[in-house]
């Protein structure tokens, strides 16, 4: 199918047209606190569409800088908006990009990936790590649906599946196998914890796995 988010609006709401009636509907009867951040522009993946490792998540969290970053930087903003139409770049996956150290998103994202940044780079981890997120639009709320929009995604993550890549579970495996059942016979690697899902010889097990994924990155070291 075609890239929707080629099609996401410039300017707030950041909503896809399939996505509004749903996303409408969830703010008109959720706490403000957890209300869907319209102003800030959606985060359905991050990454390179053929990366080796596939790291799967709930959604996107909100930070009250989000916006420092996303709709102030005007060269963050270009990076995620390129990453969003699979352009090459040398850091698809944002979030790890260096220049931006004070970005919540590095912040969180650091800390997950901390064990193979350390082994081979931000760059490295950039180039092959590929996150895709159940709900693609920013909030701190507990979601279990998915949109039209996810279609979209399930067809990236079926891609993956048939190159074989390494799966991931952060997050969120139950709601993933239910919306993709076809996960559950796919050999996926899992976090230990829910809490603190982090990529590190502690946190998947076998230790035999982590290797796996570290390998996977040396072979698609870029140049």
């Amino acid at each position: 199918m075609n890239n929707p988010w080629l099609h996401l609006p410039h300017a707030a709401p950041f909503i896809l047209p399939e996505d509004t009636d749903s996303v409408a509907k969830f703010n008109e009867r959720c706490h403000p606190d957890k209300k869907i951040h319209t102003e800030l522009p959606p985060e359905p993946y991050a990454g390179r569409r053929d990366a080796p490792i596939v790291l799967l998540m709930r959604r996107p969290g909100y930070h009250p800088d989000d916006e420092t970053y996303m709709l102030k930087d005007a060269a963050f903003a270009a990076s995620m908006e390129r990453t969003r139409a699979f352009e090459k770049q040398e850091y698809p996956f944002y979030h790890l990009n260096g220049k931006y150290p004070e970005n919540p998103g590095f912040h969180y994202w650091n800390k997950r990936l901390k064990e193979p940044i350390q082994e081979v780079g931000l760059h490295a981890c950039a180039q092959n790590f590929l996150l895709l997120q159940l709900y693609p639009y920013k909030t701190n709320a507990y979601i279990k649906e998915v949109l039209p929009s996810f279609s979209f995604t399930k067809e990236i993550l079926y891609e993956a599946m048939q190159r074989k890549a390494i799966i991931i579970h952060m997050v969120g495996a139950s709601e993933w196998n239910q919306h993709v059942p076809e996960l559950k016979d796919y050999k996926c690697f899992t976090c230990k914890s829910k809490i603190n899902p982090t990529i590190s010889p502690e946190n998947i097990e076998p230790k035999e796995e982590y290797e796996q994924i570290l390998d996977a990155i040396k072979k698609n070291i870029p140049a």
